[in-house]
């Protein structure tokens, strides 16, 4: 899909959408920080090719205490598309950092899901790409959403190069499914469209960065598609670092039946209720409040208070379920080091730095004296 087409289809959804519609499903977290939202040429999309994780290819490893061979794989073969698409733009790029990042959720989903059974999985936000192809590249089926124009061309053009006849573009093609998805905002808002119905939902560092009305809405739409599936989760390997309240998120997601079983490291996992009813586990709950200002618990109704520091641990064996996690920085089976992952990609060209990377490390703060 070029850009052309892409501003037809958002004009005709702008025309018909309302101001609240319009004003949830804005990329507010970018505008806010005047981070590049539009491209106007094909030649803009290289830029987006491996971003928001500048830098942090070994703080990823690091954290990952090294990578098990089918991770290290999965990483390659990741890591080679994105070489293949970013070169035919002029620009290569080897996908390091976005790579790394995205084994960090490949993992918490292999920790929550232990098995081999290939999922239906929605993301919010997708980013650069690099967890949708490697869900697709592991044999899951994937769908995706994002509402900035940008971002949303690049996956467009990524995804249709990488994963060719078994990639669909809802913007112009709605409800036709294949392995991999995308799906533009104003399906979402259309309540004539059936969303798809998934075992699992990510939003990485998104939650947190949504509009409060877009995010409510996005997760009520689609944790009302998930009625198929009996085990259904929403991961998040971080919240974002948005204005947005951690604790609106969390109650949020508790009226719609999905409930906190986790947090730690940042990473937030939510298992989807049978029932609402079902109440917080306390010790997960207990980390988020410590991060809600005080100021605005004084605000909180009494009804909503009571629900909250009522706690019914009976619903879950937390300490099978916290665990689900605990061991998230050990690769299974015999490991991959970090330096030799850091050596596969330094050889894949030289000075694998993204234009990113050179520009922050000529400006990064380095104080001579200590």
């Amino acid at each position: 899909m070029n850009i052309n087409e892409y501003k037809k289809l958002e004009l005709k959804a702008r025309h018909r959408n309302s101001n609240s519609i319009l004003e949830a499903f804005s990329p507010i977290t970018f505008q806010g920080s005047g981070y590049p939202i539009f491209i106007d040429s094909d030649d803009e999309l290289w830029r987006y090719c491996d971003v928001m994780q500048e830098g942090r290819c070994k703080d990823n490893l690091d954290f990952l205490g090294g990578l098990s061979k089918s991770e290290f794989d999965l990483c390659k073969k990741t890591s080679n598309q994105i070489i293949d698409y970013s070169n035919r733009l002029g620009h290569k790029v080897n996908g390091k950092n976005i790579v790394t990042r995205a084994i960090i959720a490949k993992r918490i989903l292999g920790k929550v899901i232990p098995s081999d059974e290939k999922l239906t999985i929605f993301e919010v936000g997708a980013g650069s790409g690099a967890l949708g192809a490697m869900l697709v590249n592991s044999g899951h089926k994937y769908y995706s959403m994002d509402v900035t124009q940008a971002f949303y061309l690049h996956q467009n053009n990524f995804f249709s190069y990488i994963h060719g006849d078994n990639f669909s573009e809802w913007a112009t093609n709605p409800g036709v499914n294949k392995k991999n998805n995308h799906i533009p905002w104003w399906i979402i808002t259309d309540y004539n469209y059936v969303l798809p119905s998934c075992n699992v939902v990510f939003c990485n560092h998104t939650m947190n960065e949504m509009h409060p009305r877009s995010f409510r809405f996005t997760f009520k739409r689609l944790i009302e598609s998930m009625d198929n599936y009996s085990t259904k989760y929403i991961l998040a390997e971080s919240l974002g670092g948005g204005k947005a309240s951690k604790f609106d998120i969390i109650m949020y997601l508790k009226t719609l039946g999905a409930d906190l079983i986790h947090f730690h490291d940042n990473i937030a996992v939510f298992k989807i209720s049978p029932s609402v009813e079902q109440s917080h586990n306390n010790t997960a709950i207990a980390k988020i409040n410590r991060l809600t200002p005080s100021f605005f618990k004084k605000l909180i109704p009494p009804s909503l208070k009571k629900q909250i520091i009522s706690y019914n641990s009976t619903n879950y064996n937390f300490d099978k379920q916290y665990k689900l996690l605990t061991d998230i920085n050990k690769p299974a089976g015999k490991s991959v080091g970090v330096m030799t992952v850091i050596d596969y990609y330094n050889d894949l060209f030289e000075d694998g730095r993204t234009s990113d990377e050179v520009f922050t490390d000529y400006i990064k703060f380095k104080n001579k004296f200590f």
